[in-house]
């Protein structure tokens, strides 16, 4: 059938990201701020952002990323809201 996979396809192994995974989290307030503390050590890249620069401020000195404006969101391949 025209829709079956090649036979090669089917015998090579899963390949995994030539990157981490970049995750975004918006608004770090109680519950996204949570998230983003457990995606800290889970091997994503994470990139955080907040309207309140306090917020931001926590992750400074950990290897999250800190965004000032949604644009800078534009290369991310998932992004978790947790927004009032």
């Amino acid at each position: 059938p025209e829709n079956t996979l090649p036979e090669s396809t089917l015998d090579d192994p899963p390949t995994r990201h030539a990157r981490p995974v970049k995750v975004a989290v918006v608004g770090l307030g109680q519950m996204g701020g949570a998230i983003a503390r457990k995606l800290l050590g889970s091997g994503v890249d994470l990139v955080v952002l907040d309207h309140n620069p306090e917020r931001s401020a926590h992750f400074a000195g950990t290897t999250a990323g800190i965004a000032g404006m949604l644009n800078e969101l534009a290369d991310v391949d998932v992004v978790v809201t947790a927004l009032p």
